[in-house]
């Protein structure tokens, strides 16, 4: 017997058990390399995604992981994924994966165990966020229910194992958690410290010489532009570029998938007027989210909540209790029953049961575009990759010269081809990437290696720094000037008035964090304005982000003891959750340095 179908019969809590969410871990691109450790030979075993520290992973354990964020992603915002966010939610299983390995061997070697009762504890009184949020287990005011929620827990017909095994994972982690941070504190100067970096003002008075109203002559000649490249020629060094050229195959319903979606939505329509109960057909049939299922515990929906289209206009004229005909929306199919309609506040609302069969891509199709896409990267083997795709009837496109590291043209942030644009050689070609809306292959036509940049490579983006260089030099001469005068008794405002291109500003309140007011952030003004510990003029010229500066401290306002004693446990706790992030974030990277992680994930072809 399942573990939470024996505490069914007594649920009786008495232990609370806080299970903290494990600290944010950064995501690693999809296709990314995890062989820090070396990859052990052997390959990989039919239906093992990737072996960490010799534990596998398995195909179908990603697959679960990564169709439960889907969902959890569309309950959430009643929309699928774009190609971007479907490959953050494989990245994000796929680390989940990783990590949850690593810190399972880390926490047997620690001797570091959960029991059952905490298991059940925390399943009954901590629910998971995606559960909080789940309109099922939220009441007519959009509150969270807890008793709808462990009534779901309680019912047979819930397999809780799969959810029992999270939170086993939750509370190994916050335990292998609450080890790593023993002993992490922050001392009382820290917290003196941020309290004043985030508090203590100054005042100043500011004489600056903006670079842009500074004129120099817009000519420049090769031989000036050649030396000033030479002087620079670490800052303007090419990086490496690549040319990828790939082919997009979109995923789109064809006839057949339409047909079958009507053949769906027409079978349950002709079961329920053969008299099946509406609310089975629903839990049988429909793909709507959940709030659209209906029921008494059902949420009560405005019309921007059910879009535009015929399944609003419908829902607010349908009477209560009659069930509509088949409606076809670009999206898909419904048949809906009215169950109630009410008005809030002015606003009319109504619970449906709906009956939606969407209109998408079915398997069979999906995997003749794979065929398709198979077929291309396995003939460009015996071929040009543009000959190859022409023969198959696929249009090929051109990135043109781009940094691997950065945006790919017109793929935009597909992680995949970043990856492939990182790691794989001159002609090579991807195995098939799929993404929620399409399929790629890529090419890698060519590889051109980091160098020295020649001034026809450069020579707009030089100039213009050049000038800016030498509008910067004219401006701190022109502040120079001005401290001279100011250093001789004559007053800031009264120097600046000397000089065109020069104006005065009194700033209130300057910041240690950057922040001058009228000015905006400039680290270099405040860092001068702090750096000295007594009112009066700095004896050199401070080059700002966007002028050349003079500068004049008028006062300081110091510690405010009382206001810091009542914000320091509150600023105390501020630094100690950032220091334990970064401590945990350190050990996992640590964990992952340290491990043999063998990733047989298929993204490239040949490297």
């Amino acid at each position: 017997m399942a573990l939470f179908e024996t505490m069914r019969e007594n649920t009786k809590v008495i232990l609370w058990i806080t299970v903290i969410a494990f600290v944010a871990l950064i995501f690693l691109a999809w296709g990314a390399n995890f062989t820090s450790g070396g990859r052990r030979g052997g390959g990989p075993q039919e239906g093992v995604l990737a072996r960490v520290n010799g534990e596998t992973i398995s195909v179908p354990e990603f697959d679960q992981g990564l169709e439960m964020a889907r969902a959890t992603y569309e309950e959430q915002t009643g929309k699928q994924p774009d190609d971007n966010l479907y490959l953050m939610l494989q990245a994000s299983t796929w680390e989940q994966l990783v990590d949850r390995a690593l810190v399972r061997r880390e926490a047997a070697k620690r001797g570091v165990t959960v029991t059952d009762r905490e298991v059940s504890v925390a399943m009954l009184q901590s629910p998971l966020p995606r559960y909080r949020s789940n309109p099922g287990f939220q009441n007519e005011q959009g509150q969270f229910d807890i008793q709808r929620y462990q009534a779901w827990l309680a019912d047979p017909q819930t397999n809780t194992l799969p959810l029992e095994r999270e939170y086993q994972d939750l509370i190994r982690q916050e335990k292998l958690r609450m080890q790593v941070l023993a002993g992490v504190i922050v001392s009382e100067n820290e917290v003196r410290q941020a309290w004043l970096e985030q508090n203590e003002r100054a005042d100043a008075g500011l004489v600056m010489v903006p670079y842009a109203r500074i004129t120099v002559p817009e000519e420049v000649d090769d031989a000036t532009l050649d030396a000033f490249l030479k002087e620079r020629a670490a800052d303007f060094r090419l990086p490496d570029q690549v040319s990828i050229e790939y082919v997009k195959l979109p995923k789109q319903p064809t006839t057949a998938d339409s047909i079958q979606a009507a053949s769906e939505i027409e079978e349950a329509y002709n079961e329920f007027r053969r008299g099946e109960d509406f609310t089975v057909l629903v839990q049988s049939y429909s793909q709507a989210p959940v709030e659209r299922w209906g029921g008494p515990t059902g949420p009560y929906l405005d019309r921007s909540q059910l879009g535009p289209g015929k399944l609003a206009d419908a829902a607010f004229t349908l009477p209560v209790g009659e069930v509509s005909s088949i409606l076809v929306e670009p999206d898909g199919f419904h048949v809906f029953r009215v169950e109630d309609r009410k008005t809030e506040e002015g606003v009319e609302k109504v619970r449906i049961a709906d009956i939606f069969v969407p209109l998408k891509i079915s398997y069979d199709t999906n995997q003749t575009l794979r065929g398709r896409m198979l077929d291309l990267a396995d003939s460009t083997e015996a071929g040009g990759f543009r000959q190859a795709a022409e023969q198959l009837g696929l249009k090929v496109a051109e990135t043109g010269p781009f940094n691997p590291e950065g945006f790919v043209p017109g793929l935009g942030r597909l992680e995949a081809a970043k990856e492939f644009a990182r790691l794989a050689r001159p002609l090579a070609i991807s195995k098939p990437i799929e993404t929620a809306e399409a399929w790629f292959v890529l090419h890698l036509s060519e590889r051109r290696p980091a160098r020295e940049a020649t001034l026809e490579d450069v020579r707009p983006r030089l100039k213009a720094i050049y000038l800016l260089e030498q509008r910067k030099q004219a401006a701190r001469a022109a502040a120079q000037a001005l401290l001279v005068r100011c250093q001789s008794g004559v007053p800031l405002e009264t120097a600046a008035e000397t000089d065109a291109r020069a104006t005065y500003q009194k700033a209130e309140g300057v910041t240690r964090q950057g922040s001058v007011p009228g000015i905006g952030r400039d680290a270099a003004v405040a860092a001068a304005v702090f750096g000295t510990n007594q009112p009066g003029l700095i004896p050199r010229v401070i080059p700002g982000t966007t002028a050349a500066f003079v500068v004049q401290v008028l006062s300081r306002v110091t510690l405010d003891e009382a206001g810091f004693a009542e914000k320091r446990e509150e600023v105390r706790g501020r630094l100690l959750r950032d220091r334990q992030n970064r401590v945990v974030s350190e050990w996992m990277q640590q964990l992952r340095d340290r491990a043999q992680i063998e990733d047989f994930r298929p993204v490239v072809a040949s490297m």
